[in-house]
């Protein structure tokens, strides 16, 4: 079983990791929301607003990681160096994400 689970993991490329963090950064918005209303928010109310910020989120941390090479490395092999670039890179993120969220609240009817 865990001979069988190593050679899985060792298995995974970028290409994975890219699209297991698509699907994360596509459901968090909506699970993040459910949690702080301690329940499944109603479509009706939330339902577009959510949309829309999880399209545009989901742009902006795709493409500024893609930028920063977070998928082009060799995760196997990181060091203090790589770790170091995904903080720097995580922050440049939420800076941005931050940036826009209030472009789109003061700018839109969100």
């Amino acid at each position: 079983m865990i001979d069988t689970l190593s050679k899985v993991w060792l298995r995974l490329r970028n290409r994975h990791f890219f699209v297991a963090d698509a699907v994360i950064f596509l459901l968090t918005p909506a699970l993040a929301l459910a949690l702080r209303l301690d329940k499944l928010f109603v479509y009706r109310v939330y339902g577009t607003d959510v949309l829309i910020v999880t399209a545009g989120f989901l742009i902006v941390k795709i493409l500024l990681l893609y930028q920063f090479g977070f998928y082009r490395r060799c995760w196997r092999y990181a060091s203090i160096d790589e770790l170091i670039q995904v903080v720097a890179s995580m922050a440049a993120v939420v800076i941005v994400q931050t940036w826009l969220f209030y472009v789109l609240y003061y700018t839109t009817d969100l």
